[in-house]
């Protein structure tokens, strides 16, 4: 059990892999609190950092309604603790259990979200994971609070890179496409609708739009995968209701909504006509004018070369995710042009496909600093396959340990020697 001076520590309410949520009091005034630390008793200093980030972000979110309220940072031992408000509520996971709500409750709870999210929007944060577990509500007042601001970034946009499913931020069946890495385009708060959407499609049916145990169909049928209609789960689902939430759900951040406000008018306006029409609709977005200058992140004039990449990659490429061959094809592809015209940018339009046949995309530069470092750009390239590789499961590791030293023999000391993590994945030598 957590000892926390000052704090009287009740119950653990929720143990994760990397966290541990407690409730207690205080003993100053007996107020409820809610404690969050890490779950490892010495942590590591990024671990450290990122709670302080949280922490450091939730505060600057006290006057936004609906974010949930902290109290301090405090410290048990090595651990960092985060003490937040305690108003009884549950999350929207415990709330929804397998159960749909009904299309009035929903309306309700949609805009609510939506008013939050939009303010914290407006304060020029994204939240990143939003998830029926990192919403609260209380079963009686029906309140929501949105928490869980650990992954929550203060940059108007950021370019996620490819790494190993155990490495993705953010809670799988939930991620937007572009949070994947593998959409060859950058993150901005549209990010959030597409993972409100996912939300909105769990409340509704009572499960998230794809569910696939396999980590990397799951995130193939992100970027790739047409989500099942909700009329199709939930016949009689008015027309309009789920045409908000497929368009929250489009591929494009371009074909999303654009604001909150727009979301909200989307949603008011189903609210008012519920009891006009069981299959009400119009046209969506009158309302939704972003106050952003956004431009469209799509590759121009390179629809011939990335046609030939792509038939290439098909050629060499198994017939579809998980297929077992053709395997031990191989076409080299050379990329040319000046520094800065956009090589590393048409080269990663492949994320997309490679992840639909379970593959690998790695990278290395002939740096002109570093021209003195022989096969410099093969290093990078491996060191970053291998960085992939550590984030697979034991069984996976053991079968690249198998295969690497049947097909590598005698030439392991020397990789090992020119990609040193290599040892990590086949041993030393």
């Amino acid at each position: 059990m957590l000892t926390i001076v000052g704090y009287e520590v009740f119950t653990l309410l929720y143990e994760g892999e990397h966290s541990q949520v407690y409730r207690g009091s205080r003993r100053a005034d007996g107020k409820a609190v809610v404690l969050k630390t890490l779950h490892r008793s010495i942590p590591d200093p990024e671990q450290i950092a990122r709670y302080r980030q949280e922490y450091a972000v939730t505060q600057a979110l006290q006057q936004v309604p609906g974010v949930i309220r902290t109290y301090g940072l405090e410290r048990a031992a090595h651990r960092p603790v985060i003490v937040l408000e305690d108003y009884g509520a549950q999350t929207l996971g415990e709330h929804l259990g397998q159960e749909p709500l009904a299309v009035e409750v929903f309306l309700q709870q949609a805009i609510a979200l939506a008013t939050i999210l939009g303010a914290v929007h407006q304060a020029h944060v994204i939240h990143k994971d939003i998830n029926p577990a990192n919403i609260l509500i209380h079963p009686l007042t029906r309140e929501i609070r949105l928490i869980d601001f650990g992954l929550a970034s203060q940059l108007s946009r950021e370019t996620p890179t490819v790494s190993g499913v155990g490495r993705l931020e953010g809670t799988l069946p939930y991620l937007s496409p572009e949070q994947t890495g593998r959409m060859n385009r950058a993150l901005d708060y549209r990010s959030d609708f597409y993972s409100l959407g996912a939300t909105f499609f769990e409340m509704l049916t009572g499960q998230p739009p794809f569910q696939f145990q396999d980590p990397l169909e799951l995130i193939h049928a992100h970027i790739a995968r047409t989500p099942p209609q909700l009329s199709s789960l939930r016949p009689g689902i008015p027309a309009a209701i789920a045409a908000i939430v497929h368009k929250l759900l489009e591929k494009r951040a371009e074909d999303r909504y654009q604001s909150a406000r727009g979301l909200i008018a989307d949603l008011q306006r189903c609210q008012a006509l519920m009891g006009q029409a069981q299959a009400l609709t119009f046209d969506l977005g009158r309302q939704d004018i972003s106050d952003r200058f956004q431009i469209p992140q799509k590759l121009y004039g390179r629809s011939g070369e990335v046609a030939q990449m792509l038939a290439a990659f098909e050629r060499v490429s198994p017939l579809k995710l998980g297929d077992g061959g053709p395997w031990g094809l191989r076409e080299l592809v050379l990329v040319t042009g000046y520094s800065g015209i956009g090589k590393s940018v048409l080269v990663q339009e492949v994320y997309r496909p490679i992840t639909g046949r379970r593959g690998y995309l790695i990278g290395g530069k002939f740096d002109g600093l570093q021209r003195n470092v022989p096969y410099r750009a093969f290093i990078n390239a491996f060191s970053d396959l291998v960085a992939q590789i550590l984030t697979e499961t034991d069984a996976q590791l053991d079968r690249w340990q198998v295969e690497l030293h049947q097909h590598l023999g005698g030439n392991l000391p020397v990789l090992t020697a020119l990609v040193p993590s290599l040892s990590l994945v086949v041993g030393e030598h």
